[in-house]
């Protein structure tokens, strides 16, 4: 039987780099993506990768806070599974910052 551990693949402030690259023996499951844009004039776009093969997991425009009070923030519930050896990783824009969590499940 698997084991089931919650994990937070990654934090980012103001669009700073971060990935995640699932252990040997595990396989990830992706599930909440939390953004936050800090810009009050102009939308950020938080951009969430796969790689090796570069697939787009999600992408979102989050308004400003100027613009409507609680349109600054998304909270995402995803379920994308990726494998030992893959890696996920983001393209925000400088005003975003991002949380992406998720489970490893040990491999049986």
């Amino acid at each position: 039987m698997a084991n089931v551990y919650s994990h937070q693949f990654f934090v980012s402030h103001a669009g700073a780099p971060a990935s995640f690259s699932c252990p040997q023996g595990y396989v990830a499951v992706l599930r909440n993506v939390l953004g936050f844009n800090s810009n009050v004039a102009n939308s950020g776009t938080l951009h969430l990768i796969h790689s090796p093969s570069n697939a787009t997991i999600m992408q979102w425009v989050i308004a400003p806070p100027a613009a409507l009070s609680g349109a600054e923030s998304i909270n995402e519930l995803l379920h994308f599974v990726f494998n030992a050896g893959e890696t996920i990783f983001h393209s925000n824009d400088g005003s975003v910052d991002c949380a992406v969590s998720g489970f490893l499940l040990t491999l049986p």
